[in-house]
């Protein structure tokens, strides 16, 4: 059976996700020393990138109610806390 878990990361994996991602990268324009503060961040699919835009001096904070999310999200990007 399928669960909201897997939903959302067939999303971020679809046209559709990879779409919305590069569209809000270009609109959000995060740069180095950004810090960008994702609310409802699910499993954590748009943290990376987000965090590429930042740079080595940016930060990016992933925010879920789900406390599975969360540990999704911290297993995708090995920092999330």
């Amino acid at each position: 059976m399928a669960t909201p878990d897997d939903y959302l990361l067939r999303l971020a994996a679809s046209d559709l996700g990879r779409g919305y991602k590069t569209l809000a990268l270009a609109e959000l324009q995060i740069s180095s020393h950004h810090v960008v503060l994702d609310p409802g961040c699910g499993p954590g699919t748009d943290l990376p990138p987000y965090a590429d835009a930042a740079g080595y001096h940016g930060t990016v904070i992933g925010v879920d109610h789900d406390p599975r999310m969360v540990e999704q999200a911290r297993q995708r990007t090995g920092t999330l806390t």
